[in-house]
């Protein structure tokens, strides 16, 4: 062995372990109240009410929300996941996720449903987690959201109810990573969902907030509408005397009647007579306006101001039961785009938050994921034109797949080829409409098998035709039995 060799060396701290950190300003400096929570730029309060306030505005909401989260969910195998484990895992997520919604009294699509409308009413959502002992993720309840508000450390949220307060860490936050750990010591989690905001730094906004104008303005014409009606439909009105002038009494007889009167009993009679003294006093009554066309106006404006409240929601007419000037191409391109452009990357949004808690909750190497169902675009007469057309050009396998019937020859369960003539069979193209020999206990096409001969070409002409006939309807023919009919049979004969 050669000599010992003395080596010196200066180790230098890394610098938070190698974190990147923001350079930004701090937005909320100022602006924040004792609680250290930035204040909205709008009332959630009021941005809350204005659902159950305006028409146009709850339809877009529920229509979103429905469309969204609220057509069911459920786990999927990724691409390339073993069968039976994704199988397994997926029933375990699955009891997962509705235990921990039941735990607020709901189920898993309520408990969306909820959070949703709050996102597209507010502007954000809520979700409160609970852990038990050990940690594990036991409970998810919804928080509406108008209560809520943010800390401008971004390290939770504040619940402000009638002068009491209840702090949330966001999720996956620690009470020591947090700028208060004494007040979040005791506190639960929050999974807060929404989209950022150009004008709003701490706050998601909601997509009607451009059209909170029209919907003031919808608001007033209504309330116009009905003291319109309050007064018996008439139309503001003018009393004009002529050739003199009318003394206090008859003055206040006059007033009192428009003010009690027309509001009182319909079609009361008014009756003017000048004083003694009055001169050639002439009265008569003219209206300022004329009723028929000011409610045009009227309600030309109130369809401007659904109009554009629906337009800021981004949703096609169709959804919130406008048929006006509707047919059926309009209506599905719109329903089409309101599908690709506003309801999928929502739905993408709110995937990725649930699969990120179940990978958090179970492990990143899960063989499933979350997914919602999504609104169904499609025509059956479409698909069924659409599959003669192109059905040639697939397999026999992928013609299976859109029955949901499973390659063939492959055990379903297990995935193993239980028949590798049918397993062949099932990676040709589908135009060449010819069966292998089935094995054992197949029975494809019984009792017209022969040895050595393939069981479409088998067939008598009729069979065939038959065949082919409902293939161009996109259908498959799985079995085909001939049953002889005996002499005496009432059924026999047409006839009869």
């Amino acid at each position: 062995m050669g000599d010992p060799v003395r080596i010196s060396a200066e180790i230098l701290k890394a610098p938070q372990a190698g974190e990147g950190r923001s350079k930004q300003l701090d937005l909320g400096q100022w602006a924040y109240d004792e609680h250290k929570c930035a204040p909205p730029i709008v009332d959630p309060v009021v941005l809350a009410q204005l659902y159950s306030r305006n028409v146009a505005h709850k339809a877009c909401v529920d229509a979103k929300t429905a469309n969204c989260v609220g057509l069911g969910w459920e786990i999927r195998p990724k691409r390339d996941a073993d069968p039976e484990k994704a199988a397994e895992q997926a029933e375990v997520l699955r009891d997962f996720l509705d235990l921990c919604a039941r735990r607020d009294g709901k189920t898993l699509t309520d408990l969306l449903t909820a959070a949703r409308k709050d996102e597209e009413a507010v502007g954000w959502a809520a979700i409160e987690i609970t852990r038990n002992a050990k940690g594990r993720i036991d409970g998810l309840f919804h928080v509406h959201a108008y209560t809520l508000r943010r800390r401008k450390d971004r390290d939770g949220w504040v619940q402000k109810v009638q002068g009491e307060y209840r702090y949330f860490r966001d999720y996956g936050k620690k009470v020591e990573d947090t700028a208060d750990p004494e007040r979040f010591r005791d506190a639960n989690e929050i999974l807060v969902l929404g989209e950022d905001s150009p004008d709003s730094p701490f706050y998601p906004m909601p997509d009607h907030v451009p059209a909170l104008g029209d919907i003031l303005g919808d608001e007033s014409a209504q309330l116009y509408q009905v003291q319109f009606f309050r007064n018996n439909a008439v139309p503001r009105i003018a009393i004009c005397v002529e050739g003199g002038q009318l003394d206090e009494e008859t003055k206040a007889y006059i007033l009192t009647y428009l003010r009690e009167g027309i509001r009182g009993e319909a079609h009361q009679t008014l009756l003017l007579q000048t004083q003694p003294g009055a001169g050639e006093a002439k009265i008569h009554i003219e209206k300022l306006t004329v009723g028929t066309s000011e409610e045009a106006d009227f309600m030309a404006y109130r369809r401007w101001c659904r109009d554009t409240v629906i337009m800021a929601h981004r949703v096609s007419p169709s959804k919130v039961t406008i048929v006006e000037d509707a047919n059926r191409s309009n209506t599905t391109d719109q329903d089409k785009t309101f599908k690709e452009q506003v309801l999928k990357p929502d739905q993408e949004r709110y995937e990725a938050r649930i699969q990120w808690l179940l990978e958090d909750e179970f492990g990143a190497d899960l063989p499933v994921e979350f997914r919602f169902k999504e609104m169904d675009l499609e025509d059956e007469e479409r698909i069924a034109r659409t599959r003669s057309v192109y059905m040639p050009a697939l397999t026999n396998n992928e013609v299976r797949d859109l029955f949901d019937m499973g390659p063939a020859g492959i055990d379903a369960e297990t995935g193993r080829v239980e028949d590798p003539a049918l397993e062949e069979w099932g990676r040709v193209p589908f135009e060449q409409q010819s069966l292998p020999q089935p094995a054992a206990g197949m029975g494809a096409l019984s009792g017209l098998e022969t040895p050595g001969e393939p069981a479409f070409k088998r067939l008598a002409p009729t069979h065939r035709e038959f065949i082919a006939s409902v293939a161009k309807l996109g259908y498959l023919v799985e079995r085909i039995e001939e049953v002889t009919i005996p002499e005496d049979d009432p059924y026999q004969d047409p006839a009869r």
